[in-house]
C-alpha cells in the first residue's frame, strides 16, 4: 500500500503561488501574440495601400473599387478635389481604406493627386 506524506500549509501556499505566476506568464504571452497579430495586419495593409497608391499614380484607373484580400479588404475612392480658396482643376483626392472583414477600419490614407491632362 502506497502512503503519501501530508503537506504543510506553507508548502501548499508556495505551490499555489508558483502555479499562479506560471499561469500569469502564459496569459501575458498569449495577449502579446494577439497584439502582434494586429500589428502584422496593420503593416500588411500599409504595404498594400502604398502599392495601390503608386499604381494609381502611374495608371489611368480612376474608378472606385473594393479589393478583397484574405484578411482584409481595401476600398479605393476617387473624388474631384474642391476648394473655395484655390484653383483645383486637375486635383483629385484618392481615399484608401483598409477594413477588417467585420468592417473595422485598420488603416486609412488620403492622397492629393494632380493630373495635368
Amino acid at each position: 500500500m502506497l502512503r503519501l506524506k501530508a503537506m504543510s500549509i506553507a508548502e501548499t501556499i508556495a505551490a499555489l503561488v508558483l502555479l499562479m505566476i506560471s499561469c500569469s506568464i502564459g496569459i501575458l504571452i498569449f495577449v502579446n501574440v494577439f497584439k502582434n497579430d494586429q500589428y502584422r495586419l496593420k503593416t500588411l495593409a500599409n504595404i498594400y495601400l502604398q502599392a495601390i497608391y503608386l499604381e494609381s499614380l502611374n495608371g489611368e484607373n480612376r474608378k472606385n473599387e473594393t479589393l478583397d484580400f484574405e484578411d482584409f479588404r481595401i476600398k479605393k475612392i476617387w473624388k474631384a478635389y474642391s476648394s473655395q480658396t484655390i484653383d483645383t482643376k486637375g486635383l483629385y483626392l484618392l481615399e484608401l481604406e483598409a477594413l477588417e472583414n467585420n468592417g473595422k477600419i485598420i488603416l486609412e490614407q488620403r492622397h492629393l493627386i494632380y493630373d495635368a491632362q
